[in-house]
């Protein structure tokens, strides 16, 4: 049996330990965009912070941000992100971008049922229009595992919210970047409807090793939780987009996620 598991493990899981290339110099053509689920409870959003400011990307997508961090990040890293959008909230609904180029929010409805509202943006990067959405789905929590119709009500909601931001691609055509915290695994529905659609996952393409970006010191009652169990937060991007690296950031900013950086080039 022993075995037989393995076989599974390298058929399903193999691919990302092939070594790829993660030391990307920068250059004007080379976007690097990042992903952080920053826990809304983070005791410290200046370490949030400093993990955001350690991997320097040009574009930060960020879920569960908080009114405190809100004004941090507006505060302090305004010179290094001087456009910035915020829905904060004090429980886990509240969603961020900061970017070092412009954007205009896209007029679009993505529906009900989300984590906080997405947010999609046409950002200008060097005169090249790019569509952004920033999403964050239904979690699974203990009371849904316990609840199998709950279970099943959030399992369709993710694949209609995954069916949607398809909706959003083919009515936006162009270079687009999604990312967030997905809530869910690479093997189940959502993904494959975003992975059929044309997407790529940035992970799959350029990432070394399973990924995994939760859960990060994580007690449930008395008993602790293994860390990083599971791969859920993701960045997709379209055909248009060349995946040069991906890679996941420490984990000294007090989150329960790892945020994900990925570096893209725009194929000739």
């Amino acid at each position: 049996m022993s075995l037989v598991a393995l076989g599974l493990f390298l058929f399903t899981f193999g691919k990302f330990f092939i070594p790829k290339q993660n030391s990307i110099a920068s250059s004007p053509d080379v976007l690097r965009v990042m992903t952080y689920n920053m826990l809304v409870y983070t005791p410290d959003v200046s370490l949030v912070a400093d993990v955001i400011d350690e991997e320097n990307a040009d574009i930060v997508l960020m879920q569960e941000t908080s009114f405190e961090m809100a004004d941090f990040l507006r505060q302090e890293m305004k010179v290094a992100y001087p456009y910035q959008t915020h829905f904060p909230s004090d429980i886990p609904a509240g969603l961020s971008v900061i970017s070092k180029y412009p954007f205009e929010v896209i007029d679009y409805d993505l529906g009900d049922f989300w984590v906080g509202t997405p947010i999609l943006l046409d950002v200008d990067w060097n005169g090249q229009m790019i569509h952004i959405a920033n999403f964050h789905m239904d979690p699974t929590s203990f009371e849904v595992i316990s609840t199998p119709n709950r279970a099943y009500e959030v399992a369709e909601m993710r694949k209609e919210h995954a069916s949607r931001l398809v909706e959003f691609l083919q009515i936006h055509p162009g270079p687009a970047i999604l990312a967030g915290d997905a809530n869910d695994v690479s093997l189940n529905d959502p993904y494959f409807l975003l992975i059929n659609a044309g997407l790529q996952d940035t992970w799959t393409e350029a990432g070394f090793g399973l990924g995994n970006t939760f859960p990060g010191r994580k007690k449930i009652g008395s008993v602790y939780v293994p860390e990083w169990l599971v791969r859920i937060d993701y960045i997709f991007v379209t055909s248009e987009w060349k995946v040069l690296s991906a890679s996941l950031a420490g984990t000294e900013g007090g989150s329960d996620h790892r945020a994900v950086i990925a570096i893209l080039r725009l194929r000739k």
